[in-house]
This record gives C-alpha cells, sequence and structure tokens, in this order.
C-alpha cells in the first residue's frame, strides 16, 4: 500500500485501515526466514498538518525461522506495535521518530518490512535441538563421538 503527499492531504484526519500483505519474494533473500505467513497489519494515519501524519500500526505476522543449532524449521509468531510521524518539515528531521517522505509517497510496504527485519530475533533455537542434535550424533557441546572423526 502506497499513498502520494496528495492523497495523504486528502484523507479525513483519522484513517484507519487494514490489510493482509505478502512478503513471500523479500523473504527469499534473507537466510533464515524460511517462509513467513500473510502479514496482517491495522493502522491509523493520523494527518495533523498538511505536511505531517502520524502512523499508528499493529503488526501481526508468522514467521518460519532457521533454528541457530540444527538448522529446522522454529515458527515464530511476531507482534509489532509500531508509532511514527511521516511527512516533508524539514525543521523535524532531526527528531528520532520523524521520517522523510521519500519520492513524497507513504509506502506501507516498506515500513512493515523493515519493522519485521529488524526485530526478528537474530537466532532461534528448536525446543528439541539436544534431541535432533543427539540422533545426529552430535553431543551438546558440539564434539562428535571418537569413532566417527577421520585422520584423514
Amino acid at each position: 500500500m502506497k499513498w502520494t503527499l496528495g492523497q495523504l492531504r486528502k484523507l479525513p484526519e483519522s484513517y484507519d485501515f487494514c490489510s493482509v500483505m505478502d512478503f513471500t519474494k523479500e523473504s527469499e533473500s534473507i537466510d533464515d526466514i524460511l517462509a513467513i505467513k500473510g502479514v496482517k497489519v491495522e493502522g491509523t494515519i493520523t494527518r495533523k498538518n498538511l505536511d505531517s501524519f502520524y502512523l499508528s500500526l499493529t503488526i501481526d505476522a508468522d514467521l518460519v525461522l532457521a533454528c541457530a543449532k540444527t538448522l529446522e524449521p522454529v515458527d515464530y509468531p511476531m507482534h509489532l506495535e509500531i508509532e511514527e510521524w511521516h511527512g516533508i518539515e524539514e525543521d523535524r528531521l532531526e527528531e528520532e521518530d520523524y521520517y522523510w517522505l521519500e519520492k513524497n509517497t507513504l509506502n506501507l510496504d516498506e515500513i512493515v518490512w523493515s519493522a519485521i527485519l529488524i526485530n526478528k530475533p537474530i537466532r532461534v533455537i528448536h525446543k528439541d535441538a539436544e534431541e535432533i542434535l543427539a540422533k545426529q550424533g552430535i553431543t551438546f557441546d558440539g564434539s562428535y563421538p571418537d569413532d566417527e572423526i577421520s585422520n584423514e
């Protein structure tokens, strides 16, 4: 979803929206994201003046991430709440939560995908990681049984 500055200026003072977004293509370039199911986004855009807009989002996503120890899939539900300002007021650029409208466009896809990547855990561990590794002959300390080590 994208809104141009002209469209944003024509919105009522407060505009609510709900959408299900697909980030399958974007996730293909991220090694530890094995899958991402429909991302539900609910939000409100509040127009403060002709050049500033307050965005409040609730994002719910179901990610499937690779276990850091076994590479097995791990379901990871994600719930995010985001509040930030967007606009073209130059005197507000130094504010931490104020984002310049690039090309005079508010691109919800970019905002949501960035939030998912920033808040995705660096690593997840499968609940049965020790058991999975033991079945592969790997002890939890990372060593291998002596009879399987080759000196070649």
